[in-house]
């Protein structure tokens, strides 16, 4: 399948302060990437520990920014922020909502298949914006959501960027 016609095109994330070939800054309410910046381009599956490094204390560590390929947007979360965690654990994890999607708190986020063969939804518990769905393991598989309050996240233009 072509990169154009992709059915799925997978967000990216920048941290503050790490080193990267690919960076990226914010400028004028955009998100500019390019070969400078403050942010650089990280593992995505790596980004949770260095944004919540104790996931006991959901306040966010270092400035992060989400890129959302399918919104053409990106998503700034600044340090010190507080958030909402929310875990979506089960033999198989079915996926209703993601990056860049405001949600409430009785918003449905995933299905998760327990061992016992039940069904389990997983809701939102709080408003906000989801910034980031983190990879916790395979057996069970196991998600995190962190959601932060829309007054918390920035939304950006995306320039100098495919998608």
């Amino acid at each position: 399948m072509s990169e154009e016609t992709s059915i799925y095109q997978f967000p990216r994330v920048y941290l503050e302060g790490a080193e990267s070939r690919e960076r990226a800054t914010v400028r004028g309410g955009r998100l500019v990437v390019g070969a400078e910046g403050e942010y650089g381009l990280v593992t995505y599956e790596k980004a949770l520990e260095e944004i919540l490094p104790d996931l006991s204390q959901p306040i966010v560590a270092r400035s992060f920014i989400v890129l959302v390929p399918w919104r053409r947007e990106a998503l700034l979360v600044e340090k010190g922020t507080r958030v909402t965690l929310v875990e979506a654990r089960g033999l198989h994890v079915t996926h209703t909502a993601r990056e860049g999607d405001r949600v409430d708190e009785d918003t449905v986020l995933a299905y998760a298949l327990t061992g016992k063969g039940e069904t389990r939804t997983v809701r939102a518990r709080s408003r906000g914006v989801i910034a980031y769905v983190g990879w916790l393991g395979d057996s069970p598989q196991a998600h995190v959501y962190v959601i932060v309050p829309e007054d918390s996240v920035t939304r950006l233009e995306v320039e100098g960027e495919s998608g």
